[in-house]
């Protein structure tokens, strides 16, 4: 799921390792002196000590607090396997003569469009590939293969550019929008060109640890939405027959 998680349990035995170290009581060394004088020195010495005892445990305690953060700010997360769709797989089963292979998904890469996707602090990598485009396809050559509907040899060939993987964290509510121009090619001439998109909407959360791997579960069906968009679309259906 992340890349570094192994790093964050490391920091965070090594976090607590510290404070209970640091947190040890600190005993005063008595010197040698007269009387008089060492009645006086451990009365002014037993405040500074105390304080600066506090100030230590304080100051450890936030060091073990930052530094996992500072660390989880570097950490890629990558996203989960694509699960192909139920009424996804229906809509295909439901084209009898349909039979197709999957050609090229690219991606363009801009603005809309980045690689990694930020999530905050964290970004998002496809473990399919090196592009969203590589995502896209693995999930249409699941979803034929679950309908009985993938064929190598096909003359019917489905390719794709995936123009917007855009993914809003946000604080209350978080957000991806997707967009992808499909085309469909029968012995090298086009029967379908389309551009589908698909916007979905979860709760999210200020904190990071709740919202960024929220994030995350939510990216597959964003992607189930976009293919949901082009099986429902009777132009396509009609093409891929």
């Amino acid at each position: 799921m992340f890349a570094c998680a192994s790093t964050h349990r490391r920091i965070g035995a090594q976090s607590r390792r510290l404070k209970i170290r640091n947190s040890a009581p600190i005993f005063l060394q008595e010197t040698k002196t007269d009387p008089a004088h060492k009645t006086e020195s451990l009365r002014g010495s037993r405040v500074p000590q105390s304080q600066g005892k506090t100030n230590m445990f304080n100051t450890v305690r936030t060091i073990g607090v930052i530094t996992p953060l500072l660390f989880l700010a570097a950490c890629a997360v990558v996203a989960p396997p694509y699960s192909p769709d139920v009424d996804n797989i229906q809509s295909l089963k439901n084209v009898t003569a349909a039979h197709a292979k999957v050609g090229a998904f690219d991606s363009q890469a801009d603005a809309k469009n980045p690689y990694p996707v930020p999530l905050r602090a964290n970004s998002l990598k496809s473990p399919a590939g090196n592009s969203f485009g590589a995502y896209l396809a693995d999930a249409m050559t699941k979803e034929l293969q679950m309908a009985g509907k993938l064929s190598p040899e096909s003359d019917v060939e489905i390719k794709a550019t995936l123009l917007e993987n855009d993914i809003d964290v946000g604080v209350a509510t978080g957000a991806a929008r997707l967009s992808a121009r499909f085309i469909v090619m029968r012995s090298g001439s086009v029967r379908y060109d389309q551009v589908k998109s698909a916007h979905t909407q979860w709760d999210s959360a200020f904190a990071a640890m709740i919202a960024v791997p929220k994030a995350r579960e939510e990216y597959p069906l964003a992607v189930q939405k976009l293919l949901g968009e082009l099986y429902a679309d009777p132009a396509f259906i009609q093409a891929i027959q």
